[in-house]
C-alpha cells in the first residue's frame, strides 16, 4: 500500500511490525469478534481430537496461526505519519481513508507501549 500525505511524504506498507501502523476493531463488534474466535477454537479442538498424535505439532502451529487471524475481517488499519503526525484511518468497506490532524506535537501514538525487550518507546514531542 502506498499513500501520499499532504505533508509531502509517502506512507508505505510493504512489511510487518510497523511502528506507525495499528489494527483497530470497533467496540460494537466485540461480541462478533469473540464469537469468531470461539468458532475457530472449536474447529481446532475437533481437528486435534481426530488427528493422529504424530501430526499434532504441525497441526498446532497451523491452528495457532489460524486463531491469530480470527476476526481480522472486523479490523481496520490506522497509520500515523512520523513527520506531521496525521492519522490515516481506513474507512470500513471503502478503499479510502479518513485523515485526522493532531493538535499536539506528540508522535508515535500507534507505537507499541513496550518493546520485546521491555523498554518503552519514546513519544517524540517538540514541546520538551
Amino acid at each position: 500500500m502506498r499513500l501520499a500525505c499532504s505533508c509531502g511524504t509517502i506512507l508505505m506498507d510493504q512489511t510487518d511490525n510497523l511502528p506507525n501502523k495499528a489494527h483497530v476493531r470497533p467496540d460494537e463488534l466485540d461480541h462478533t469478534y469473540a464469537d469468531a474466535i470461539a468458532a475457530d477454537a472449536e474447529q481446532i479442538a475437533r481437528r486435534h481430537r481426530a488427528a493422529p498424535a504424530a501430526k499434532a505439532e504441525d497441526l498446532l502451529k497451523d491452528d495457532l496461526e489460524m486463531l491469530g487471524m480470527s476476526g481480522v475481517q472486523y479490523e481496520r488499519s490506522p497509520y500515523e505519519r512520523d513527520q506531521c503526525g496525521r492519522l490515516y484511518i481506513a474507512l470500513a468497506g471503502a478503499d479510502a481513508f479518513a485523515v485526522y490532524v493532531p493538535e499536539t506535537t506528540f508522535r508515535g501514538v500507534l507505537a507499541a507501549l513496550h518493546h520485546v525487550d521491555g523498554s518503552a518507546p519514546s513519544n517524540r514531542s517538540d514541546d520538551g
